[in-house]
């Protein structure tokens, strides 16, 4: 493991403090030629840096004019980056001529020798950041090494050792419960090392996904090998196996989740690295909706104090399925080296925002760069083979790591955060969609793309903490939004600005200590894609902090009763009916219970191969992949042949079956006449 001395380009900690602030004026006046004018501009300079300190505790050591209206300020000592940011805010407030006042960074040699380091546009490397760049290059100088990593938990195929991932690189348990699944013997509750996850059925060799998940994470940097990891020296990574051959079950990675975060799960020995971010590049069909154990797991995680972050997934549907869509989860979508979606990602107003995953573009032509992430790897086709420095790697799998990272960085930089503190600074930090992107025309792809270099920024300002609701919300009901300063900071101004969805009117009550702000209002009676609102807190020194509240609006289906079906001792098909969804989304039929071999197709087609005389009862629902209608019970009444029929499928001596044997003996009458 690469320590933070061999890596001194991008690591020194003097990285987060500066004793130099630029200042530029509205216009190059000429008159501060003279000795005389510069001597006054000198003195006024030196009097708004000692009125950003009222105790006298801070001097102007020099002043030098530079080109354009341009001067460098040297103060007498080292300050923050933050509180560097607070005076040249302070300075910017007092004059009106200043045109722009800002910390004056250090900027160093970045010299990995990570042979693919520079093919990593994904973290911001290989030059001037691409467009879809989550630039974690950028970031890492204002965060140094923290003394206690923290974790990310890696619920994925499991752990597989590798020369380029090093002592932060931690192996937790198995929570596969499937012999099959887990392809090795090992039980549930033993250990987590990937033994290869290929799968016969559909002749899929071994994707070694969970360390490919890792490696975008914690992949040592320095140590002259593979790639570098987006938050390599300032996280430590748990994997933990739930996923095995051809797939996983839902369940196990839901007690995954809860012991990751520290929670106690039967049977597994206590976690002594509880995880802060817990990553699920994972997921199950889109459209389906959060299972209630999987939705309390995500609640036991959010208590214990970790984020959730979950793929998308790679449909290209603009629905997303489970743990993605349950309450309190950040979605990540996947957008491309150019900054369109890309084409596999799926969309959904549950999407929180987009990071890069690289591969084609969704809405982009000629300006599309379709290029992969860049992961490590192993060789084998079956079971584990040979260390791969590098493998190429695309999807909303690839994407969610990218979120991980940065949320581990924002803890890094500052441990005492919370879960809805960091959610809020990645969300509020985020770049706009390009121009020319499908995501700049189309709502479901969260809040912007990733942007780390700007997240941490943030984490020295006094923290804004937007609360919304979590999940739907039913059309026309009041919804409350509220934004809280970790400060009371009298003289606040706040301003909440809606940015999408549907125009709603809403009304804003602000604290009398300038704490916070309540916005509330009524929402639209129908899915109008997500209502999202900007609220800006400009601070008593003019310096402001940024927040993002969304909510979206999603109605329950509703099912009629279907009365009862009658019908004949012979195979049974009868279409189902009386769904209906005022938001108009696709819905689905979903079976609960019903006789052995009754199946239902999800458009609502009912059969049923081998009926048996008797009354049966077959209890269903719709579902609009996120909420559910109540579940409703069809009576079906099975007759033996020569019986007589009823409403639902008629019997051996129906009307029809009459009408023939009258025309019959009409005919016999009129020959034999």
């Amino acid at each position: 493991m690469a320590t933070a001395g061999a890596l001194p380009a991008v690591r020194a900690a003097d990285a987060t403090t500066t004793h130099r602030i630029v200042v530029g004026y509205a216009s190059d006046d000429s008159t501060l030629r003279t000795t005389a004018a510069s001597d006054a501009r000198r003195s006024r300079l030196s009097a708004l840096v000692a009125a950003a300190r009222p105790d006298g505790s801070l001097r102007l050591q020099s002043a030098e004019a530079r080109r354009g209206g341009a001067w460098l300020l040297r103060l007498d000592r080292e300050v923050s980056l933050a509180e560097a940011r607070r005076i040249a805010a302070s300075m910017r407030g007092a004059e009106k001529s200043i045109r722009y006042a800002e910390p004056d960074l250090r900027v160093r040699r970045l010299d990995y020798d990570d042979p693919y380091f520079s093919t990593q546009w994904n973290i911001g490397a290989g030059g001037v950041p691409a467009a879809g760049a989550a630039d974690f290059v950028s970031a890492w100088a204002h965060v140094a090494p923290p003394a206690v990593k923290p974790v990310v938990a890696v619920i994925d195929t499991g752990y597989l050792p590798h020369a380029d991932m090093g002592a932060d690189y931690l192996k937790g348990p198995s929570f596969i419960t499937d012999p099959t699944v887990a392809g090795n013997g090992v039980a549930r509750g033993g250990d987590g090392t990937d033994p290869g996850d290929y799968c016969d059925d559909t002749s899929d060799p071994s994707s070694w996904h969970g360390l490919k998940v890792a490696s975008l994470i914690a992949a040592q940097g320095g140590n002259g090998a593979g790639i570098v990891g987006a938050a390599s020296g300032y996280a430590r990574v748990l994997s933990v196996r739930a996923l095995g051959r051809c797939g996983g079950w839902l369940s196990d990675a839901s007690d995954a989740i809860a012991w990751s975060a520290g929670a106690s799960v039967p049977g597994i020995a206590p976690n002594a690295t509880p995880a802060k971010v817990l990553n699920l590049s994972l997921g199950g069909d889109a459209g389906v909706a959060c299972p209630v154990y999987m939705q309390e797991a995500v609640n036991t995680a959010r208590s214990l104090g970790a984020l959730v972050v979950a793929a998308a997934g790679n449909d290209g549907l603009p629905t997303i399925g489970s743990p993605a869509n349950c309450d309190g989860v950040l979605a990540v979508g996947a957008h491309t080296r150019s900054g369109d979606l890309a084409d596999y990602s799926n969309y959904s107003s549950r999407v929180t925002l987009t990071a890069p995953g690289g591969g084609d573009c969704l809405r982009q032509g000629g300006s599309c760069q379709s290029d992969l992430t860049v992961s490590l790897g192993n060789s084998g086709l079956r079971e584990p083979g040979v260390d791969l420095d590098h493998a190429r790697f695309n999807g909303t799998s690839a994407a969610t790591p990218h979120v991980a990272a940065a949320a581990a960085l924002l803890w890094a930089a500052k441990p005492t955060l919370t879960a809805s503190q960091v959610e809020s600074m990645l969300l509020s930090s985020a770049k706009p969609f390009v121009s020319d992107s499908f995501c700049a025309i189309a709502s479901g792809c969260g809040a912007g793309m990733l942007d780390p270099a700007q997240a941490v920024l943030l984490v020295d300002q006094p923290i804004l903490t937007v609360v919304a609701p979590s999940g739907a919300q039913r059309g026309q009901s009041v919804v409350r939004f509220s934004a809280t300063l970790d400060r009371v900071m009298a003289g606040t101004v706040w301003t909440w600005t809606q940015v999408s969805g549907a125009t709603v009117s809403a009304t804003q009550l602000d604290a009398a200590d300038g704490g916070s702000s309540e916005l509330s209002f009524t929402l639209p009676a129908v899915r109008s894609g997500p209502i999202r609102f900007n609220v800006t807190a400009v601070l008593p020194d003019s310096s402001q902090v940024t927040g993002t509240g969304v909510t979206y609006v999603n109605n329950a289906p509703t099912l009629d009763s279907p009365g009862r079906l009658t019908t004949r001792l012979e195979a049974v098909s009868h279409q189902l009916g009386g769904a209906a969804d005022v938001d108009a989304d696709t819905l689905t039929f979903v079976l609960d219970s019903a006789p052995d071999g009754v199946k239902l197709s999800s458009s609502g087609l009912l059969t049923w191969g081998s009926a048996q005389v008797g009354t049966f009862d077959v209890v269903y629902h719709v579902t609009d992949g996120e909420l559910d209608s109540p579940s409703r019970s069809l009576e079906i009444v099975v007759t033996a042949r020569g019986g007589t029929g009823g409403s639902g499928g008629g019997g051996a001596f129906g009307f029809a079956s009459l009408l023939l044997l009258a025309l019959a003996s009409w005919a016999l009458r009129r020959t034999r006449a």
